[in-house]
């Protein structure tokens, strides 16, 4: 059972030793990402119901959309 054990855990750390060395040679590119720069968005919806006033029925079926345009200037790391 110790030699089991004794087996095991050498093998985690040699696993383990073996991921840092891996871990070592990635390249992390930049430290952030730079948000600046334009951008545009579409949405669309449709939305349903029904209600009365009254005498009155009303239907409240329909689209709804827009479009959204803009742009963002990042400070620093703000």
């Amino acid at each position: 059972m110790k030699k089991q054990l004794v087996g095991v855990l050498g093998a985690m750390i040699l696993g383990l030793a073996s991921e840092a060395a891996f871990a070592a040679d990635v390249d992390a590119g930049p430290a952030a990402y730079d948000w600046a720069g334009p951008y545009i968005g579409v949405q669309a919806g449709y939305g349903f119901g029904d209600t009365s006033h009254g005498t009155n029925d009303f239907d409240l079926d329909g689209w709804a959309g827009g479009v959204t345009v803009g742009w963002n200037y990042q400070l620093e790391n703000l």
